[in-house]
């Protein structure tokens, strides 16, 4: 039970669906606050494929950074035998279905301008997936660096 609960609390209370639930209430409440990357989204496709860019590098940090988490070496190695293991386990494997999100979510975002279909809820979409993706490389990224912390403390 209490693996899924830890698996609900990295999807449903996590600060990368916080963040996706502001933008679109910003986009619900004040649209025109998205016609910046609206415009530079119609453009061309080239802003919305740098987004995709910026969001799959988020991406290869967090792959980057996740397996030296969950494979550590010297004395990190004692992370595998922590009860709470899979706890990192799940925020790691969490934030990197959120960078995928991320690279989906701007590839769709730049084909919904680029279409005509819908240029607002595109641009709402770009923001809100790079956001997403941002959000997980920093919680890696924390991670990785308190982890670091803890292990320097007690070795």
């Amino acid at each position: 039970m209490s693996r899924l609960t830890d698996t609900l609390r990295h999807v449903v209370i996590s600060p990368e669906l916080l963040g996706i639930l502001v933008v679109f209430s910003c986009f619900y409440f004040a649209p025109s606050a998205f016609d910046f990357p609206t415009k530079h989204l119609g453009e061309g496709i080239g802003f919305g494929l740098g987004a995709a860019g910026i969001a799959s590098g988020c991406l290869a940090f967090c792959y980057q950074e996740g397996a030296a988490i969950l494979e550590p070496s010297g004395t990190g190695r004692v992370l595998l035998d922590w009860p709470g293991y899979f706890m990192l386990k799940n925020r790691v494997i969490a934030a990197m279905c959120w960078c995928v999100f991320g690279v989906g979510g701007a590839l769709a975002a730049t084909w919904l301008v680029a279409s005509g279909v819908g240029a607002n809820i595109g641009a709402a979409l770009l923001v809100a997936s790079l956001l997403a993706s941002v959000v997980s490389l920093a919680s890696i990224a924390l991670a990785r660096l308190r982890i670091r912390e803890i292990l320097q403390a007690n070795s």
